[in-house]
């Protein structure tokens, strides 16, 4: 008895170690921070939680356009799985730069290369254009779309609140966007919405009419290294640098 389960066991022993090393090499592999859209995709099938600033959001495009294509009107209901046509969306290149940003003040340069560090006024101080900074502190990644950069990061003290750039309506506060952690979109009218991402936690809710400089998230930690907000501005849909925008008073 003791012979024939000895060879029994052994085969037995083989097969669960190959199971295993099939296992392993269908483990999933970790999902990347951003990848860009393909502008191949003709669908969306709506998702629990999403908007259609969102889904816009998502797609680089503007909301209105997105809307007139589905035959939508407002306030825009949408069911989940519903399944909308991205047919006809022209997606226009990302807006690098309006006009000249000048910091008024940059760290010294030390002996060794530093990347330059641009400081933003005080969140209660309005810029020259109306915009608020999102948060008191540096810009530690700038507006590069090419490389999925779509607006920039701010980085700040732990604790500080997140305030808005300007009024307007929360179009969206959620966390469905791959990349963006919990988010807040905020219509501000049919032209230009604000973003603030990887917040520690949302203290809005959408539908929520919010003023200038009011507090609508705690910042939270960007790549997990340092604490900030990740802002974005979009002008009908479109990705533009926010420096463009935040100039300071």
């Amino acid at each position: 008895m003791y012979k024939f389960c000895k060879p029994f066991f052994c085969l037995v022993l083989v097969l669960i170690l190959a199971g295993c090393g099939a296992r392993n090499h269908l483990a999933p592999v970790s999902e990347l921070k951003w990848q860009p859209v393909t502008r191949n995709q003709m669908t969306h099938v709506v998702r629990r939680g999403e908007t259609l600033y969102s889904i816009a959001f998502r797609y680089d495009t503007d909301f209105r356009q997105l809307a007139a294509i589905n035959r939508l009107r407002p306030p825009y209901s949408l069911r989940v799985g519903q399944m909308l046509s991205l047919r006809g969306i022209k997606r226009r290149a990302p807006v690098y730069y309006r006009k000249t940003y000048q910091p008024s003040y940059s760290k010294p340069m030390a002996k060794r290369a530093q990347p330059l560090v641009i400081y933003s006024p005080v969140v209660t101080r309005r810029s020259n254009s109306g915009w608020l900074w999102p948060v008191s502190g540096h810009v530690a990644t700038n507006f590069i779309p090419d490389q999925g950069k779509k607006g920039i990061n701010i980085a700040c003290k732990k604790g500080d609140k997140v305030r808005a750039s300007t009024a307007g309506i929360v179009a969206y506060a959620g966390s469905g966007l791959v990349g963006y952690g919990n988010l807040i979109i905020i219509k501000h009218n049919n032209e230009y919405l604000t973003a603030y991402g990887n917040n520690a936690k949302n203290l809005v809710r959408e539908g929520q009419r919010v003023q200038t400089g009011q507090v609508i998230a705690d910042a939270g930690i960007i790549d997990r290294k340092y604490w900030g907000v990740h802002f974005e501005i979009r002008k009908a849909g479109i990705p533009v640098n926010p420096l463009n925008y935040l100039q300071k008073g």
